[in-house]
């Protein structure tokens, strides 16, 4: 149980939003907006992370949330677990299809506690024309015999993965590149009281390993 001592609440995660535009708060919710017009969104969630206790390591982990997704529309492109201000997280990135086109990419930060926790998380939309990033990787992929199109345009076989990191560099702009920006700046300078960091943790797997998502 959260005791009367500690105290969590919204106000005991913090990071530096200084580059950030504030829009509105709650009890549990706290909304700033990037200079892009891209959200960032932190929750305090009372009561047990709905997660799976008996999970054995990060692949247990990465598959529970799969899962979840629960829709052919929506793919899970970034899982991790990772350590920040010495408690360790859940970071995930997925996107699906955004109306009426592109692409959707949101980022979720989860810090659990054993009775609580707290949900960090970026929405970045693809604007203007959509697209480029994704087609401009294919042809070059092609061109380098990487990969290998049927006449109706679909892929018969090959490695290509669009949503890799090392391709960010080349399209600064596209919302997942944005994304991972956002969130490495967010990373640096979070921060969970003190107070609160001496409360039961969740339990995540040992092994803190960082597990992409194709």
């Amino acid at each position: 149980m959260i005791t009367e001592n500690s105290r969590a609440t919204l106000e005991s995660i913090s990071f530096d939003a200084s580059r950030y535009t504030f829009r509105n708060e709650t009890e549990r919710q706290r909304t700033w907006l990037t200079a892009r017009g891209d959200g960032i969104i932190v929750y305090f969630l009372p009561g047990p992370p709905e997660l799976p206790r008996e999970a054995r390591d990060t692949a247990d982990l990465q598959e529970y949330y799969r899962g979840r997704i629960g829709n052919g529309r929506v793919q899970m492109v970034e899982f991790s677990l990772l350590e920040l201000d010495g408690i360790p997280c859940i970071w995930t990135i997925l996107k699906r299809p955004h109306q009426p086109r592109g692409m959707n990419y949101l980022g979720s930060l989860a810090i659990p506690f054993a009775e609580f926790s707290f949900i960090l998380k970026i929405q970045c939309a693809e604007r203007g024309i959509t697209g480029i990033r994704e087609t401009f990787l294919l042809a070059q992929a092609r061109n380098e015999g990487r990969v290998k199109l049927g006449a109706d345009g679909k892929m018969i076989n090959g490695d290509w993965n669009p949503d890799a990191k090392q391709h960010d560099e080349w399209f600064p702009d596209h919302p997942l590149a944005r994304l991972r920006r956002e969130f490495a700046n967010i990373q640096r300078s979070l921060r969970v009281a003190e107070k609160v960091k001496a409360e039961q943790l969740f339990g995540l797997p040992e092994n803190i390993s960082e597990t992409r998502a194709r």
